[in-house]
């Protein structure tokens, strides 16, 4: 798991995580060990029956998209970070209904 922590302490916030991890039989990693393996991401899920392949692909990579995939009854549509807000409002406008609108870390390879 990889995890962005916003703290006013790291001396503080980092143990208590540490301490986290481990009751869930976890381990913490050093500063960045993992990062490298991951890229940033704007992510938007999109149910499959809801809307035509075609039509999404088309206002998706309009509006700045990267990538449209169809992941079993949903649709994947990653994008730069900071195209994400564009993307969405294009999507709304469009009366595409989203499931997820996050940016998040999606993994480079996977197993």
């Amino acid at each position: 798991m990889l995890c962005d922590i916003l703290t006013d302490n790291r001396n503080r916030t980092a143990p208590e995580i540490r301490k986290i991890f481990e009751l869930a039989n976890g381990n913490l990693g050093a500063s960045g060990c993992v990062s490298w393996m991951f890229d940033r991401k704007g992510l938007v899920i999109i149910a499959a029956d809801t809307v035509d392949e075609n039509s999404l692909m088309e206002v998706a990579l309009e509006a700045g998209a990267d990538d449209v995939k169809q992941v079993g009854d949903k649709f994947e549509v990653t994008c730069d970070p900071d195209s994400l807000s564009d993307l969405t409002v294009a999507l709304d406008n469009s009366r595409i209904e989203t499931e997820v609108k996050q940016v998040t870390r999606l993994p480079q390879n996977t197993i």
